[in-house]
């Protein structure tokens, strides 16, 4: 049992340490932002570094930002998640694993509103799951990663179905639509999903059917380092004075996108469109290259990813940014949709434990022997 007592002393003791020191970027507005970087001098030192390491593109102006106009029309939002409950080395004798996928979609009429949910459990047996993703061992990664594949065919399978007329219809995925953390993972790994997923969006694209994905609490510093970049080197022509330079300079290597455009943006404000950058990009097709933006819900600043094909129609962008925007509002600073689907896709506690005594149960009917680690065994029977 933790001590909170002594917990707290520790706490108390290494509060120097445990606390990143960020200076304040009050100084930084939107006035401020606009004209530092529509600056020659600041342009130009970007465009030098880009000739050395990869930077994102943008729409427009760097300067830009948009109001958000608010939904008014009808529309249909289906928001998807997914939880998984892992392998557990303490059953031994037992050799599965279970992916459970949620939805929620959410229908705004013009004179009344109604909701759809549904998930879906999957179970796989650890072996099958191996040779039918290629792979010679299994690791929880895996789990998480097949998790993903059937988030986005459920997203996928959504685009088939009737639209309702004169309602727009878009679909929100909770994570990233640039799979930046595949260009970690061995080779084939990375051939096999990120096949898997781009098929996902093509038949997204296909279906000319809108959707992003939502990120909360993002720790990108894709502007962040655009900033420290461009001041670096056009610095003479932006009008900053040491002090404040010197902010951007110490911040720039932990500062976020969110936390520097916290003092840009105001509640319904967005930023322009930036291209997602990575070695793995270039595997997209150029319907599906990730693109992303910034908005500002009022809570907090998130990141949200679309695909090109979606920036290159007219009024798509702004249309997915006013059902962020709307749906974060409904949901008192996270999309309720979103939220909703995480309720429909989670597994607590309580499932886990039935997940795997069920399976004990038919290992009885069946004569099968499973055994439980003496380590399981003493955490559900504490005692002296």
């Amino acid at each position: 049992m933790l001590d909170r007592t002594k917990t707290a002393q520790l706490i108390a003791e290494a509060q120097g340490r445990i606390f990143r020191q960020v200076r304040s970027l009050r100084w930084l507005t939107k006035a401020m932002w606009q004209h530092v970087v529509a600056q020659p001098s600041f342009l130009e030192a970007l465009d030098l570094a880009r000739k050395h390491q990869q930077l994102p593109c943008w729409e427009g102006s760097l300067a830009d930002i948009t109001v958000v106009v608010p939904m008014s029309d009808p529309y249909n939002v289906v928001a998807v998640d997914g939880s998984q409950i892992y392998p557990d080395n303490h059953y031994q004798g037992i050799d599965c694993f279970l992916v459970h996928t949620g939805l929620c979609h959410l229908s705004y009429g013009a004179t009344q509103s109604s909701v759809r949910f549904a998930a879906e459990p999957y179970l796989f047996a650890t072996k099958e799951a191996q040779i039918a993703y290629k792979q010679t061992f299994f690791s929880p990664d895996l789990v998480d990663l097949i998790r993903e594949d059937y988030e986005l065919t459920l997203l996928a399978a959504q685009a088939f179905l009737a639209e309702e007329p004169g309602s727009q219809r878009l679909g929100l995925f909770d994570g990233n639509v640039f799979f930046w953390h595949l260009e970690l993972k061995p080779q084939q790994i990375k051939n096999i999903f990120l096949t898997r997923y781009l098929q996902q969006l093509s038949v997204l694209h296909d279906q000319q059917f809108l959707y992003a994905g939502y990120l909360s609490g993002a720790r990108f510093s894709d502007l962040a380092s655009l900033l420290r970049l461009g001041l670096c080197e056009g610095v003479a022509a932006c009008d900053l004075s040491r002090s404040q330079l010197y902010d951007i300079c110490t911040m720039a290597e932990e500062l976020t996108d969110a936390e520097l455009l916290a003092y840009v943006l105001v509640p319904g404000e967005r930023t322009t469109v930036f291209s997602c950058e990575g070695s793995i990009v270039e595997a997209y097709p150029e319907h599906s290259k990730p693109w992303f933006f910034y908005l500002h819900t009022g809570d907090e600043v998130v990141r949200v990813e679309v695909p090109a094909w979606i920036v290159a129609k007219e009024g798509a962008v702004d249309l997915i940014a006013a059902c962020c925007l709307d749906q974060a509002t409904k949901g008192f600073g996270y999309p309720v949709a979103l939220a909703e689907s995480h309720a429909q896709a989670v597994v607590t506690g309580a499932d886990r434990t039935f997940f795997y005594e069920w399976i004990r149960m038919q290992s009885v009917r069946q004569h099968r022997n499973i055994a439980v680690s003496p380590k399981s065994l003493k955490k559900k029977l504490l005692g002296i």
